[in-house]
């Protein structure tokens, strides 16, 4: 075991620099443009002082080949390597980007979270019904809906929900956040919509699972046991 462990460990180092030389080649040698064609945007693309002077400060100035060595080095650089906790400064905001991943963090597990919930309380009821429905047309159409949660990405479903949302009836999401000790009635109502959106993906699954699991358990012999007691059908559910 020790061994295995061992040599998993060791195999990270070449998938380490693997992943990055695959994205590396992806983002700067397949990809046309680069990061100063965004940050300098369609008014400033000719000039070309401002396009070396950001070059420079972003380290593209130099070849491909070293520009990749550099990125390489930041893993175990002694003063700004990526080892050592220092993920360099956001190309968006200026600010350090482990600073942000912190200020980040909490809000996506959170985000999460609120969104396993959601699915939760979307897919039990759900596949219950599903299973005692069986093979009516409530248990079809809950069992296509979740076949169709499961194929539609839930980033669309959010692209949809805002569209149409905005065109139909005027209305668009919250756009500053608030956190939730500051102003909890808008917190929750930032939290909400995304909470299910995101959950209605794995609601898909769950609502088969639920219902294959209900069905299995109500086929059980203390089951019928109870229902030959003479308990009624809630009390057994």
């Amino acid at each position: 075991m020790q061994a295995y462990i061992a040599q998993r460990l060791i195999l990270t180092i070449p998938t380490l620099i693997g992943v990055t030389l695959l994205t590396f080649v992806g983002l700067r040698v397949a990809l046309p443009g680069d990061v100063v064609d965004v940050i300098i945007g369609e008014y400033s693309e000719n000039d070309e002082v401002v396009r070396a002077r950001l070059e420079k400060e972003l380290g593209l100035s130099s070849s491909i080949p070293a520009h990749e060595w550099l990125g390489l080095s930041w893993f175990v650089g002694e003063e700004k390597g990526i080892l050592q906790g220092n993920l360099g400064k956001s190309l968006h905001s200026g600010r350090p980007v482990l600073d942000e991943v912190k200020r980040r963090v909490p809000v996506s597990f959170e985000l999460g979270l609120w969104a396993q919930i959601s699915a939760i309380a979307i897919s039990v009821p759900l596949g219950v019904w599903a299973a005692l429905k069986q093979d009516k047309l409530p248990d079809y159409g809950l069992r296509s809906a979740a076949i169709l949660l499961n194929a539609v990405p839930s980033f669309w479903i959010a692209v949809l929900v805002i569209t149409f949302g905005f065109r139909w009836f005027g209305w668009v999401p919250p756009i500053n956040f608030e956190y939730l000790a500051d102003n909890p009635v808008a917190h929750l109502k930032i939290m909400l919509l995304p909470a299910l959106i995101i959950g209605l993906t794995p609601s898909g699954g769950l609502i088969r699972l639920v219902r294959t699991q209900m069905l299995e358990v109500l086929r059980m012999d203390y089951i019928r046991t109870a229902q030959a007691k003479g308990l009624g059908q809630n009390t057994i559910l």
